[in-house]
């Protein structure tokens, strides 16, 4: 893991096999800070996606989130502007665990906010991250379930002396495409 800090902006790198944990300050030991804001950049391995799931999450629930909240966007690698990049989720705040959430890119901004309520009783968040799924070209790789054909060869005919197709099936980002992959 590489981790850098600029201020309350921190990079996180996770290389390929690993999973690194960030959130709220002394989540679960105490109540978050008010009028506080984290930012963190979340880095994996080119051709990766940002795997996130939530173990914690008690934030101050108000309609629309307007006052305490986290925000997830996708990021630019080129200006590191992450507040610009397209949402991932909209404002979370409350008490439901948000469930696992998958970027498209390998670098993800995520964003806490606190207003300067300084009663808060609200936990905080901890969440992880690890490299994800791997982007195949445009498509994104959402499982690979190879199943040999006899005899097929991908192309709808069969021939029994050609040996086997290995079928694998690619979640893309509008639909489900099925490719054909010669096997031995």
């Amino acid at each position: 893991m590489h981790a850098c800090t600029d201020g309350e902006i921190s990079y996180l790198n996770a290389t390929e096999d690993e999973t690194i944990e960030f959130g709220t300050p002394k989540v679960g030991i105490r109540n978050y800070p008010a009028d506080y804001q984290e930012q963190w950049y979340l880095i994996v391995p080119e051709g990766r996606q940002v795997q996130i799931d939530f173990d914690v999450f008690e934030l101050e629930e108000s309609e629309n989130c307007k006052y305490d909240y986290l925000e997830i966007r996708e990021a630019d690698p080129n200006i590191m502007r992450g507040y610009r990049g397209p949402i991932l989720t909209g404002r979370l705040c409350g008490s439901t665990l948000p469930s696992t959430i998958q970027s498209a890119g390998n670098l993800v901004w995520v964003q806490f906010m606190s207003n300067n309520n300084a009663t808060t009783v609200y936990k905080g968040f901890k969440a992880s991250f690890k490299a994800g799924l791997y982007k195949l070209g445009g498509a994104v790789a959402s499982w690979l379930v190879p199943s040999r054909v006899p005899g097929s060869t991908g192309d709808g005919s069969t021939n029994p002396g050609r040996g086997h197709c290995v079928v694998f099936l690619v979640k893309t980002l509008n639909s489900r495409s099925v490719f054909l992959h010669p096997g031995v």
